[in-house]
C-alpha cells in the first residue's frame, strides 16, 4: 500500500514539474544556476539469486532526487555540486531470511554525488584546458547505457565488475585534467587523473589514469588506462600478509596485490551520420550506432594457490580470463523510442563476481560462491566458468513530454541486492544476483529534469 501511494504521489509531481526549467541567476561576474532531478523506480527479478536460495518474481524499487548548484564565479572558475537523496524498501526475498519483517523495512540515506571545482585554465575558439577536483561523476564511453565503462567500475585482483540501473559512469575521487582541441580532422580530447579510493578497502590508495579519445562525426575511438592503487598509503594493506594471500612462484612465496593495471579502449561508429543534422535524424536518435568495448583488468599473471591452503583455485593467470569484451547497437525505433540499445558481453573471469574476501577480510582474493556446488544439485558445476559468462542488456528510453521521461531496462547484467548498512551482518550477500542463464530483472523508471 505504501508504495503504491508514493507511485501515485511521484507520477503526479512528475508531471507537475514538467513545466520548470533550470533557473539561473546573474549577477556581474557570479551567476547561480539551480537544477534537479526525480527519479521513481519499479522493479522484478524475474529470476535470480539471494545468498543460497534462487528466487522468482520479487519486486525491487527505488526513489531517487537530487539538487544541483552550479556557482560561476567569472569565466574561469565554477562550483558544482549536487546533493542526493534515496529511499527505499529492503525486499529481501522472503523465502530466504529467517525474519520475515526484515521484507517490510524502509531505508533513506542522503549523500553528495558531486562536489567539484572546475577552473578553466585556458578557454579559446579551438582549445580548452580544465582543472577539476573533488567528486567528479565521468563517463568516457557515451554510447554504452548498462555494460562497459569498467576502466573506473572494476578492480583489478580480483576483477570484480559493478553495474547499476540506468547510472552507466562512476564517480571518482580526486583531480582531473582535460585538454580538448578542435582541429580540421576532428576533435582531441585528453584526460588525465590522480585519483583516490573512497568506495572499497584498502581505502586511500591512490591511482593515476589518462584517457585518449577522438572523434570524427561517424567514429568515435578512445583509448585508456589506469595503474590501480600504484600509490599504497599502507602497503600492507594493499599486499596482505597474510597466509591464505600467499602463492608459491618458482622456489619463491610471494603475496596477491591489489594493485595493477587496467587498459581500455572503446569505439563506435555512426553509419547513419550524414543524417544526424537532418529531420530523419531527429526520428532516429540514438539508432543506428555500432559500438564496443574491451577492458583488461590486470596485465601481470599471478598462479593459484589452492594447492598451498588458500581458496584462490584458477589463480590470476591469464589475459583472456581477465578480458571483457562488450558489443552493442542502437536499434532504430523512429516514434517509438529515443534510445533503443541492445548489448552483449563476454568476460572469461571463472570464479564469482563476488567481493566478499575484499570487504570482510581486506584480502585481494577471489569470493567464495554462496551457492555451494556440493550442496545444491541443480546448480551446474561450471555454473562460473560458461553460463554466467555471458551478459546481455536492453534499454529503452523516450522523452515523452518537454523534461519527463520513461526509462526502461531488461537485463541479465552485475546488478545486486541493495543491502543497507544496518543489515550487512545479518543479510550481506555480496555476489551479483544473476548467475545462471535465465536469470534476469527487469527495471522501469519515471523520470524528471528541471
Amino acid at each position: 500500500m505504501i508504495q503504491k501511494r508514493v507511485g501515485a504521489y511521484s507520477v503526479l509531481l512528475l508531471f507537475f514539474v514538467s513545466n520548470l526549467c533550470a533557473l539561473e541567476l546573474k549577477q556581474d561576474s557570479l551567476s547561480l544556476k539551480f537544477s534537479g532531478y526525480l527519479g521513481f523506480e519499479n522493479g522484478q527479478v524475474v529470476h535470480g539469486r539471494y545468498r543460497d536460495k534462487y528466487v522468482d518474481h520479487c519486486w525491487i524499487g527505488n526513489t531517487i532526487g537530487n539538487f544541483t548548484l552550479n556557482v560561476r564565479l567569472g569565466d574561469h572558475l565554477a562550483l558544482v555540486s549536487t546533493l542526493e537523496g534515496r529511499w527505499w524498501l529492503t525486499n529481501f526475498p522472503p523465502e530466504a531470511i529467517s525474519n520475515k519483517k526484515m521484507g517490510l523495512e524502509n531505508y533513506a540515506e542522503f549523500y553528495l554525488s558531486q562536489a567539484q571545482g572546475i577552473f578553466s585554465l585556458l578557454n579559446r575558439e579551438k582549445i580548452s584546458l580544465d582543472l577539476s577536483f573533488g567528486i567528479i561523476p565521468f563517463k568516457y564511453n557515451p554510447e554504452a547505457r548498462n555494460l562497459g565503462e569498467y576502466l573506473f567500475r572494476s578492480m583489478c585482483y580480483p576483477g570484480i565488475i559493478w553495474n547499476h540501473f540506468d547510472f552507466a559512469q562512476d564517480r571518482l575521487t580526486g583531480i582531473r585534467m582535460n585538454l580538448m582541441y578542435q582541429s580540421a580532422i576532428g576533435r582531441f580530447s585528453t584526460d588525465a587523473f590522480f585519483l583516490t579510493e573512497r568506495k572499497i578497502r584498502p581505502f586511500n590508495d591512490m591511482s593515476i589514469a589518462a584517457i585518449l579519445d577522438y572523434k570524427v562525426p561517424f567514429i568515435n575511438l578512445g583509448v585508456g588506462t589506469e595503474l590501480y592503487r600504484v600509490i599504497p598509503v599502507k602497503g600492507k594493506y594493499t599486499t596482505p600478509h597474510d597466509p591464505t594471500n600467499q602463492y608459491v612462484s618458482g622456489s619463491d612465496t610471494a603475496y596477491y596485490t591489489f594493485s595493477g593495471t587496467k587498459l581500455m579502449a572503446h569505439l563506435t561508429i555512426d553509419p547513419l551520420f550524414f543524417l544526424r543534422d537532418k529531420r530523419a535524424g531527429k526520428i532516429l536518435g540514438e539508432g543506428g550506432k555500432v559500438y564496443g568495448e574491451m577492458d583488461m583488468l590486470g596485465i601481470k599473471n599471478y598462479p593459484e594457490n589452492g594447492t598451498t591452503g588458500g581458496n584462490n583455485y584458477y589463480g590470476y593467470d591469464t589475459l583472456k580470463d581477465k578480458t571483457i569484451w562488450m558489443c552493442g547497437i542502437n536499434i532504430p525505433v523512429p516514434f517509438l523510442f529515443d534510445v533503443c540499445a541492445f548489448e552483449l558481453e563476454y568476460y572469461g573471469m571463472k570464479y564469482p563476481n563476488s567481493y566478499i574476501n575484499v570487504f570482510e577480510d581486506g584480502l585481494p582474493l577471489p569470493g567464495n560462491p554462496w551457492l555451494d556446488t556440493l550442496n545444491t544439485p541443480d546448480l551446474p558445476a561450471n555454473a562460473y566458468t560458461v553460463g554466467n559468462n555471458v551478459k546481455w542488456s536492453l534499454y529503452v528510453k523516450k522523452n515523452v513530454y518537454r523534461n519527463f521521461y520513461i526509462v526502461g531496462q531488461m537485463a541479465r547484467d552485475h546488478q545486486r541486492w541493495v543491502i543497507p548498512v544496518a543489515q550487512w551482518d545479518k543479510q550481506s550477500d555480496w555476489e551479483e544476483l544473476s548467475l545462471r542463464p535465465n536469470h534476469y530483472v527487469w527495471n522501469l523508471k519515471a523520470e524528471i529534469k528541471f
